[in-house]
């Protein structure tokens, strides 16, 4: 059954350990037809807490499937991309028995502790949180989508005071128009993180996808971005990156980067431009270039305290699209063994129509799953049709349903999951009550409003 989106829903699983070391997370999708998705992962951690090594991580595919699915980089064991953060990707694929709009996520236990706009910096009992919308269909004249892949790893760190920018090199195999938007950060059943907040002077290029933060604070904190994909002028899918930046004092002044425009092409023309990034005073420097525009290429030259790269671009008329192309410039200091590092992005517009030969799906309805709810909770309080309760241990357990009167309207049995779903759709609108009995023993009465 489908429902307008209103409510993120997870099946209920439960970590035997506590560990707060997630710096950050994205997820990712390949349509390889018949139903089937192959989903992409990657995590972040902190090597220094205690059980940030995870082998495996559970994907739910959004119907009311999860699975455990094994860590593929390293050998099976992660890399380390400095001594103290490990990046994990997980991969798995998955064969779904209908068609509809799913929504994949992952919402693993914890966050990394102290990230200050979040829980007001209690975050370590908060989880991460990532998702991604895929249409998955049968039927040939429907369009698939591929989601964006995540070519860049999250810069991590900032310095206090000086302007930041990273950008997650979004490539995008469809050629799809992507846009970029800042969001709230996420925990369990989609919902805001507890008590976020987003810094001050945060904004997004919704073109390039580059992440600005003017004036970075004191300590830790927390953003998500989630890209949405156009074909056709309608949305085709998005996934989301969530990632924390933490602040430091070792730099005094950031490097020099030049002011560009947008740059607009006539597609089968050549675009050619340089770029100069320089930065006193430090110790050594590293430079990287990244682009969707997979036939350009870079020419980079440096000196002890600058880096200049011609970049040329032979554009062929087949590369013409409504959306940009991005090129990234990554820059990297060192300097008595401490890194500052930023992105500067360059968008290119080769704008022309390219032609789509099926039907773009609607996705303004999701398919809804299990929520992850706690021990004899209900969710939500209030709902015009579905309601889930955790029963906890099926065991011996009986639900009656009563109205206001008392009078009985329902009596469940025989369940086969500690999460039920409830469809009162029937009903009328009004207060009801649900009461759960072990063993022929009242354990606990919940209230509910059908509207």
């Amino acid at each position: 059954m489908k429902y307008l989106l209103f409510f993120f829903c997870l099946f209920t699983f439960t970590l035997s350990l506590k560990a707060d070391h997630y710096l950050g997370a994205n997820i990712s999708y390949k349509n390889l037809g018949n139903r089937t998705l192959e989903v992409t992962v990657s995590t972040y951690e902190n090597e220094q807490m205690a059980d940030s090594d995870k082998p495996s991580i559970v994907f739910y595919w959004g119907d009311d499937q999860h699975e455990a699915v094994s860590r593929v980089n390293g050998a099976g064991n992660g890399v380390l991309i400095n001594p103290n953060i490990r990046k994990s990707i997980y991969k798995g694929t998955h064969t779904y028995s209908y068609d509809g709009n799913f929504r994949i996520f992952v919402s693993e236990a914890y966050r990394s502790g102290s990230i200050l706009n979040l829980n007001n910096g209690n975050s370590s009992n908060v989880k991460l949180y990532v998702d991604a919308l895929a249409p998955v269909y049968w039927d040939a004249g429907i369009c698939t989508n591929n989601s964006v892949e995540y070519q860049l790893d999250p810069i991590f760190y900032a310095e206090k005071n000086l302007p930041y920018s990273v950008n997650p090199g979004a490539y995008d195999s469809d050629g799809d128009s992507l846009v970029y938007i800042l969001q709230n950060c996420r925990m369990e059943n989609g919902a805001t993180a507890t008590k976020y907040t987003l810094p001050i002077n945060t904004s997004v290029d919704a073109t390039t996808g580059t992440l600005t933060w003017l004036t970075p604070g004191t300590g830790s904190h927390s953003f998500c971005l989630v890209i949405n994909e156009y074909r056709s002028g309608k949305i085709i899918g998005s996934s989301s990156t969530d990632f924390v930046v933490k602040t430091s004092t070792n730099f005094t002044v950031n490097p020099t980067f030049p002011t560009l425009p947008h740059f607009q092409v006539i597609p089968g023309s050549t675009l050619k431009y340089g770029i100069n990034i320089s930065l006193s005073t430090v110790s050594s420097q590293s430079y990287s270039f990244w682009t969707s525009a997979l036939a350009a290429n870079n020419n980079p030259v440096s000196t002890a305290n600058d880096v200049t790269d011609t970049v040329t671009w032979n554009t062929t008329i087949n590369d013409a699209k409504k959306g940009a192309y991005v090129m990234v410039h990554r820059y990297q200091a060192i300097l008595n063994g401490n890194y500052l590092q930023k992105d500067y992005a360059v968008a290119v517009h080769l704008y022309g129509d390219k032609t789509v030969n099926c039907t773009v799906p609607e996705l303004t309805e999701v398919e809804i799953v299990t929520p992850e709810i706690g021990l004899y909770n209900v969710a939500p309080n209030v709902s015009s049709d579905l309601f889930w309760i955790n029963i906890g241990t099926v065991d011996g357990k009986k639900l009656y349903l009563y109205d206001e009167q008392g009078r009985l309207i329902e009596l469940y049995s025989n369940f086969t999951t500690e999460t039920v779903k409830l469809d009162l759709s029937s009903l009328g609108a009004a207060m009801y009550f649900l009461v759960i009995y072990e063993n022929d023993k009242k354990i606990i009465v919940k209230k509910i409003i059908k509207i």
